[in-house]
């Protein structure tokens, strides 16, 4: 069983979300904080991981992280709430892998400018291959995010421990698709609109689990 978590809310989400014009873009950077709304939301969700925990009778636990700020700060926010619920948890190093979709040239750039027409948006959906700024300044496409993430997931998959990983919401749900259809993980992946429904909001969680052979969603955590 694999528990993937989003980070909490930051100010980026929080002005994306109100439709604020100062609405940056955030992508593969490392170093934005969670807001204040964010904390709160990271050990409302520690404490429903732990009754998701205690309820399985869940005991030995890795938890993951990606090595941007945010997602170790809800993961040490959650820890402290559902650490009591586990015995053994074991804490690897952060992972670059897991760290948001990169956008290269685009990062840190306002979203009206990013994406400023309604062409642009229309690709960006249509085409897995859609560039997010340009290779010289490391832009990902939605195949390259969902393939380093699925090469972290191959990684920890074999392990009889719960995996618990505190990451980001489009790397990961282009991931999850890329697991759950792995005969669609192949350069002809036509649409990341595919992906959309493995994305989840702050501060909640897919859990994922191996059944005959085959990767599956089968739960989600949110806090109570």
């Amino acid at each position: 069983m694999i528990i993937l978590a989003r980070h909490g809310e930051t100010p980026a989400n929080a002005a994306r979300e109100a439709g604020l014009a100062e609405s940056r873009v955030q992508g593969f950077s490392k170093d934005m904080p969670l807001s204040e709304t964010g904390k709160l939301q990271a050990v409302a969700f520690g404490r429903a991981l732990g009754h998701f925990l205690a309820e399985r009778e869940v005991c030995d636990i890795v938890v993951h992280s990606s090595d941007a700020v945010r997602a170790e700060h809800t993961r040490d926010l959650a820890l402290s709430q559902f650490a009591t619920y586990a015995g053994r948890i074991v804490l690897p190093e952060s992972d670059i892998r897991l760290r948001e979709l990169s956008k290269g040239s685009l990062e840190g750039m306002l979203r009206s400018e990013a994406y400023p027409t309604k062409e642009v948006k229309r690709r960006q959906k249509a085409d897995w291959h859609f560039r997010h700024g340009t290779p010289e300044s490391g832009g990902e496409t939605a195949y390259e995010a969902g393939s380093r993430w699925l090469e972290w997931q191959k990684e920890v998959e074999q392990s009889e421990a719960c995996i618990v990983a505190f990451g980001h919401n489009l790397v990961t749900s282009f991931g999850v698709h890329m697991l759950v259809y792995p005969e669609e993980a192949t350069l002809d992946m036509p649409s990341l609109e595919q992906s959309t429904q493995y994305k989840v909001p702050n501060a909640t969680a897919l859990v994922i689990d191996e059944q005959e052979g085959m990767w599956r969603v089968i739960d989600a955590i949110s806090p109570r």
